[in-house]
């Protein structure tokens, strides 16, 4: 019969493959837990990077997002600029075109206003009409001053008298006398002649009502005859004063002749 120590070493025989095989086992299942804690760390690290990676697609979609509102706004903003700017250019292109109406309106009343007076002033006196207005002429026709003399006669009156009237029925000139005179005598004495004689008119025009700021006087001496020659009739021509009206309310282009209104020399 087995002793105790030989059972025992028969059990462990009996036993020993069932142990071996459960520590395989359990090598196996260790190694493969290994293998699934491995995957499960990669798995979570794929995700964390996953999660990173949304999170910065996220992060910048909200940056598109606000720079394409903040480009929206700048726009709206251009367009409302835009529509502002057209609206006063349209003003703007309204209130020019009705200004030029209004110039032209007021363009051709003062034309006509021009005729009216050109064709009552020439009614008086001789009356050459001017882009600018008119000059009338006060020459031997109807207006004559002695030699030597700055006297209006009593015709020289009357008809001043009937120039002024036209003048205060009318308004929005500027009334510019020149004084000439003949080719007799010394230069620097005949200037100061034809401005007393320019001079003598605007003085009766005033006292006859014309307001005074609106007429200026000057004098041109034997400096712009009307006339050539020296003969008696040439010298009557030549003693002589232009009134020039010019229209203030409409603007022209050019400015105001300093000197006589009347043009060149007569042949």
């Amino acid at each position: 019969m087995l002793g105790r120590r030989g059972i025992e070493r028969l059990a462990l025989w009996v036993c020993l493959p069932a142990l071996l095989a459960v520590s395989a086992a359990t090598w196996r299942l260790w190694q493969h837990v290994g293998t699934l804690d491995d995957s499960l760390m990669q798995s979570k690290q794929v995700e964390l990077e996953l999660l990173s990676d949304v999170r910065n697609a996220v992060g910048r979609e909200q940056l598109a997002g606000r720079a394409l509102d903040r480009a929206l706004q700048d726009l709206e903003s251009a367009l409302s600029e835009t529509r502002r700017v057209r609206a006063e250019a349209d003003e703007a292109q309204q209130d020019s075109e009705r200004n030029a109406r209004i110039a032209e309106r007021l363009r051709r009343q003062r034309m006509d206003e021009l005729d009216r007076m050109s064709e009552a002033l020439s009614r008086i006196a001789e009356t050459d009409r001017t882009p600018m207005g008119m000059v009338v002429q006060l020459s031997e026709d109807s207006f004559l001053f002695d030699f030597d003399s700055v006297e209006l006669r009593p015709r020289n009156r009357e008809i001043l008298s009937r120039i002024a009237g036209v003048l205060l029925a009318s308004y929005g000139y500027k009334i510019y006398i020149y004084g000439h005179t003949d080719d007799q005598g010394d230069a620097a004495y005949n200037q100061a002649l034809s401005e007393r004689r320019a001079d003598s008119v605007r003085a009766y025009l005033v006292e006859a009502g014309v307001p005074p700021e609106i007429l200026d006087s000057k004098g041109f001496g034997k400096a712009s005859p009307r006339v050539r020659g020296t003969s008696r009739q040439a010298r009557q021509k030549n003693r002589r004063v232009e009134i020039g009206i010019v229209d203030t309310v409409v603007e022209y282009t050019g400015e105001v002749p300093a000197g006589p209104l009347s043009g060149g020399v007569e042949e």
